[in-house]
């Protein structure tokens, strides 16, 4: 085979011949990356970090509670817990509508979201009571990560996983919108948009 490169090199119909053969195999490989990036799934993101566009979440394992599994227009599970001031929240004596968000320390997705969650708090905490639970933490973790955003509202650390549990939170960040009458009337899991934080919001108290 190198010989006969050699000869062919020796010519001019030769040399068109390798240059001929060299441009075909350049073009089939352009052709192969070309149909491996058409074979790619649809909307694949080239960039890992974007999790956050994508809506995704982290999972999270808790235990299984006896009781019902929340329904939309079903009554929501009631709780009572004490936040990290200690003030004592009982869901079912809440005046208000309620917005629930489990979320964690741990998990960014939560975190890129929460500038948009204080936000909801500061324009429409006096209409809804927004509380922040966070399950799988720890008080200390949960203090430093609120003081370090600057959170408000209502934050309650779940560490024995009872409310996770009671709303059969799999991922988080998980959204539970409950009406003023006590009905659960949403739930959305993952990180949701500024613009669907007002919409899901408005339900709620227009």
């Amino acid at each position: 085979m190198l010989s006969l490169f050699k000869r062919l090199q020796q010519t001019t119909w030769g040399n068109l011949l390798i240059l001929a053969f060299v441009t075909a195999l350049i073009l089939g490989g352009l052709w192969l990356v070309s149909r491996d990036s058409d074979d790619s799934p649809a909307g694949a993101s080239e960039d890992p970090s974007s999790t956050e566009e994508a809506g995704q979440v982290s999972e999270v394992e808790v235990s299984e509670s006896n009781d019902a599994a929340p329904e939309i227009g079903q009554p929501a599970p009631e709780f009572t817990a004490r936040t990290l001031e200690g003030e004592t929240v009982d869901i079912a004596d809440l005046d208000k509508p309620v917005w629930i968000t489990f979320n964690a320390t741990w998990c960014s997705n939560c975190r890129a979201e929460m500038p948009d969650i204080q936000k909801a708090v500061d324009e429409w905490g006096e209409d809804i009571d927004i509380v922040s639970v966070y399950i799988q933490d720890s008080p200390t973790s949960v203090a430093t990560y609120v003081n370090t955003l600057g959170l408000t509202g209502k934050q309650i650390v779940d560490d024995s996983d009872k409310i996770g549990s009671l709303y059969r939170v799999a991922g988080v960040p998980s959204h539970y919108f409950i009406g003023e009458d006590g009905t659960l009337r949403g739930i959305d899991v993952g990180v949701l948009s500024p613009d669907t934080m007002e919409q899901r919001v408005r339900e709620l108290i227009d």
